[in-house]
């Protein structure tokens, strides 16, 4: 394999192309130790080692530092590594690795959250953020089932009250277009309509003979 071009991937690695493409990063140690030279050939064996025994090696080093200092999703920590310069083959290795320690468990993961922002987050919100991180939808179900299992169940409808209550409104009369800006950032939020709706109502139960509706 020849090697088509080494490039300074940060302050200390540098990037290794074999036949045009981007094989792997090393440290300049590296490539004086294996005599990697920009328009030399790479023996496949030499490859092989450096991906089995160097890289390999590091990157689950590297997985275990990162999970030492705070819990990851499997797609959060594949990312995580690859963003470090490892191919797509050894971190997903990795990560298989790591789940077997259980050091990596996405359904752990997802109990912590909902545990952690529930009360905080609508439902909706924590789903779409678990999701954003990777998680597959069976395994936020089942956080969940096990979440209201154990009779843990967020009142949205209060949390809407005192987030309007944060944008200061008290339930009183108020112009549409301020009402609908307070609508807006509920939904964007996670709430839904008929929360929003009772949320509203609660505070404008407070003010006797006001009716007006805003929805």
């Amino acid at each position: 394999m020849l090697v088509t071009k080494i490039q300074e991937y940060s302050k200390k690695r540098y990037q290794v192309w074999l036949d045009g493409e981007v094989a792997f990063v090393l440290y300049k140690g590296d490539l004086r130790h294996y005599g990697i030279r920009e328009g030399e050939e790479l023996d496949e064996t030499v490859r092989e080692l450096i991906q089995k025994e160097v890289l390999s090696k590091r990157a689950e080093k590297r997985a275990l530092h990162l999970l030492e200092k705070r819990d990851y999703t499997a797609a959060g920590l594949q990312r995580k590594l690859t963003g470090g310069g490892y191919s797509e083959e050894i971190a997903k290795t990795v990560v298989e690795i790591m789940k077997g320690y259980r050091y990596l468990d996405d359904a752990r993961y997802a109990d912590q959250y909902i545990r952690c922002y529930s009360g905080r987050k609508t439902r909706k919100a924590i789903c779409a953020k678990l999701a954003e991180k990777g998680i597959e939808k069976d395994v936020i179900a089942d956080a969940y089932e096990r979440f209201d299992e154990e009779g843990n169940e967020a009142d949205e409808e209060d949390m809407a009250v005192e987030l309007l209550k944060k944008r200061h409104y008290e339930g009183g009369p108020i112009d549409k277009k301020e009402m609908d800006r307070h609508i807006a950032f509920l939904m964007r939020r996670g709430f839904s309509i008929s929360c929003i709706r009772k949320a509203v109502a609660s505070l404008r139960s407070g003010y006797e003979g006001y009716s007006e509706d805003f929805f």
